[in-house]
Formats: C-alpha cells, sequence, structure tokens
C-alpha cells in the first residue's frame, strides 16, 4: 500500500478537512531526483506570509505563489499573523489585506512588524485604501481588485532590491 507523503490539515467555516497525498513506491533502481534550495534565486527562496481574512481570495494567492516557487505560509487575521511572528516563523515578506477581523488589522500588523522585524518586507492590499499615505512604511500596496501577476510581480522586485540582487525584466 502506499505511503502518505504529505497530509495538511485545515479548518473551513467550521469543518475539519484532511488532504492525505499518497504516492507510489519507487521502483528498484529509481534514482530520487530533489531540487536544492540552490537551484532557486535567493528571492525565491523567501517564505511569504499571506495575510487575509476571505479563505478563496487567501488560498488563490497562496497557490499563485506557491506555482512561483515561493514558500507561503497563511494567516487568517492580523492576530494570527502576529501569532506566528512572535512564535518564530520567519518570513521574508508579509502580504496582508487591510481589514481584517480581530484585534488587529494591516496596518496594526505592519506596524508591528516595523517594530519587532524591520528587516521583513511589506505589501499591504485594499479595497478599501486606495493610496498608502496613511501607510507610508510599507514597500508596496496594491489596491483591490489587484491582478494576481502583478502582485507577484512586485514580490519578486521587492524580494530582488533587498537581496541585492538585479530585479530581471
Amino acid at each position: 500500500m502506499d505511503q502518505p507523503i504529505a497530509k495538511q490539515e485545515r479548518a473551513f467555516w467550521g469543518n475539519h478537512v484532511s488532504f492525505v497525498a499518497l504516492c507510489p513506491r519507487l521502483q528498484e533502481g529509481w534514482d530520487v531526483i530533489t531540487a536544492s534550495p540552490a537551484d532557486e534565486p535567493a528571492a525565491k527562496q523567501a517564505v511569504v506570509l499571506v495575510v487575509e481574512d476571505e479563505v478563496l481570495v487567501r488560498l488563490m494567492l497562496a497557490d499563485e505563489l506557491r506555482e512561483h516557487g515561493y514558500v507561503v505560509v497563511e494567516a487568517a487575521s492580523g492576530d494570527e499573523a502576529v501569532n506566528l511572528l512572535r512564535g518564530g516563523v520567519h518570513v521574508g515578506l508579509v502580504v496582508t489585506d487591510v481589514r481584517m477581523p480581530g484585534n488587529i488589522d494591516g496596518v496594526g500588523l505592519a506596524r508591528f512588524i516595523r517594530g519587532e522585524h524591520p528587516d521583513i518586507k511589506i505589501i499591504m492590499v485594499s479595497g478599501h485604501m486606495t493610496s498608502p499615505e496613511a501607510v507610508n512604511f510599507v514597500d508596496g500596496f496594491l489596491s483591490k481588485p489587484y491582478d494576481l501577476k502583478l502582485l507577484v510581480r512586485n514580490i519578486e522586485l521587492i524580494l530582488a532590491r533587498s537581496s541585492g540582487m538585479d530585479p530581471v525584466e
């Protein structure tokens, strides 16, 4: 019988859902080929924290970033994101919505990050705020609805600049 190689558990709308991936056993004599982090450009080695309370938007963005080679951590609120960061999760960039439920909205999260983790880059997205003047301490800002390709491109540029790499045009 095949053994699980990955398991992910999530709660959606109060229901607990588990995903298990099964993989057939390798045939004898087959080589296992793995990708090394050195095979990826430095910007793609960054961990991106996606903070978005709307589940479908968060999943769509996270999937797009994973398809572009990023490691993604997800949070449904500013409170959850702060707990992850305080718990030792290391990220290179945070993409956060502005309006979210809980005690900490996107602006509060950005202030926390600048105070506690000034090296983390921040991109803020909002459907309610049209200019970033109120949050001039973030590294990028996009109004909703935004094009996923544009957001990914902004992430690439910000991470490339912060790592000293020349952005690829």
